[in-house]
């Protein structure tokens, strides 16, 4: 509840729309890893460590999306 506002602002500015869905799985990533979380760090900075590698994915996977169409349309074209 403390950091949902600013989770939520760090997506939202980036993604707009598909928000959400990171947001949903930053908090889980910090469920899930928090018994490796060392305290060497905020958990702040915790947090939004993975709430960047969940961007960085997300933008990864999008433009995988993107190749995957654009060899489709390639293919599309070469047959006609």
């Amino acid at each position: 509840e403390r950091y949902f506002d600013a989770i939520a602002r760090f997506f939202e500015r980036k993604v707009g729309d598909d928000a959400s869905d990171l947001i949903q799985r930053t908090f889980l990533g910090c469920v899930e890893g928090l018994a490796s979380f060392a305290g060497r760090a905020s958990f702040r900075s915790y947090l939004f460590a993975i709430a960047y590698n969940q961007l960085c994915r997300h933008f990864r996977d999008r433009a995988r999306e993107r190749g995957r169409l654009a060899v489709q349309r390639l293919a599309r074209q070469a047959d006609d």
